[in-house]
């Protein structure tokens, strides 16, 4: 995981993110601006973990998983190296009498649970389940009072395995809201899971396929429905 901050002019105006928001991250080769009349340049959808307006700093996080568009940029970027930014749109507010949240994700939507937790009231109760690749990428999130937070880590055998592992075994109140942002496959195994429980309303389940294993720029909209 590595931490990229953004800065300069033309973030002045940008909207403070809603937890779990998405920006675009579109990277240009050559002279190409907003303005051109060329087509656009690849991108890839990030959620922002934070916005400083003060200093006009957009800080993302970038998970390299190996060869790819974001990924080797990420790798060769050095200070005044150029990029484009659109949004932030979507996000996910969470109500400020919400009493549960269990939140599972992986290094991928680690940004958004993050920022869900800063917006969350100090009574709510949160289980947060996170796999990652390794122990040394557990790290501090601004805890609440009544909070538990679970680090797994990734195996071999499937994408988020180790989550829909846990979920078994996982339980929470009838009124919980649960939010589950991770490998595509994996997500959907979690929501039916979910469902198939009987006491989970759909209005209180939020379930993100962040990538699918195999695809190289997942759709952004995969909410597994």
């Amino acid at each position: 995981m590595v931490r990229v901050t953004f800065g300069g002019e033309g973030l002045r105006g940008f909207g403070q993110p809603v937890p779990s928001a998405h920006i675009k991250i579109f990277f240009p080769e050559g002279n190409w601006t907003p303005h051109s009349d060329a087509p656009r340049p690849p991108s890839r959808t990030y959620t922002p973990l934070a916005f400083d307006p003060a200093k006009n700093e957009l800080e993302v996080e970038f998970v390299l998983h190996g060869a790819g568009l974001a990924a080797d940029w990420v790798r060769r970027a050095r200070r005044g190296d150029v990029v484009y930014i659109g949004g932030p749109r979507g996000g996910f507010q969470p109500a400020h009498d919400l009493r549960e949240i269990v939140i599972l994700c992986d290094d991928t939507a680690l940004p958004a649970a993050t920022m869900i937790v800063r917006a969350l009231s100090t009574r709510c109760n949160v289980k947060l389940v996170a796999e990652v690749g390794g122990e040394d990428e557990a790290r501090d999130i601004d805890r609440l009072p009544a909070s538990r937070i679970e680090w797994l880590v990734r195996d071999d055998r499937q994408p988020c395995g180790t989550l829909v592992r846990r979920l078994a075994d996982l339980t929470a109140a009838d009124d919980a809201f649960w939010w589950v942002a991770c490998e595509a496959k994996a997500m959907r195994k979690m929501r039916s899971i979910l469902l198939e429980r009987g006491n989970i309303a759909k209005e209180r389940l939020i379930t993100r396929g962040y990538w699918q294993a195999g695809e190289t720029n997942h759709p952004d909209h995969d909410y597994g429905v």
